[in-house]
């Protein structure tokens, strides 16, 4: 029988839009130091919703739908002129946005895929250990 993974799946594009704006807001705010905060904002709530999974199967489903919406997104918001409306609204004395604001929307974009590596990693480890631990309890 298939289990219904929609609230997995919603959660993915939750998290995949809030990618998104901190990705395109760290960006546009400028220096490291607004990456840096976007990431961090990012990272707590990624942790936040990864660390409530307690088996592995829907913890894929969330991760999968979440990469496979922030790209989506990430994508389309390229085509729109997102990056050019939020960086003159932060930085008014810029005419346009020039080749140095697409290398801050790299590093951004860099940084929030580490982070979601990193609290993957975690969260995986999270559900061997407690799967480990049941198995254990159940052993004896």
């Amino acid at each position: 029988m298939m289990k219904n993974y929609s609230l997995e799946i919603i959660d993915g594009l939750i998290c995949s839009v809030i990618c998104n704006i901190t990705i395109f807001l760290g960006a546009a705010i400028g220096p490291i130091i607004g990456i840096y905060i976007s990431e961090a904002v990012f990272g707590i709530y990624f942790l936040w919703r990864a660390i409530r999974y307690d088996s592995i199967k829907p913890f894929l489903v969330f991760l999968v739908s979440g990469v496979l919406f922030t790209v989506i997104g990430f994508v389309i918001s390229l085509f729109n002129p997102l990056s050019y409306v939020l960086v003159t609204f932060f930085h008014p004395g810029y005419g346009s946005p020039s080749a140095v604001d697409g290398l801050g929307m790299l590093i951004s974009l860099y940084f929030h895929a580490e982070v979601c590596i990193a609290i993957s990693m975690i969260g995986a480890i999270k559900i061997m250990i407690k799967n480990r631990i049941s198995s254990k309890k159940q052993m004896e």
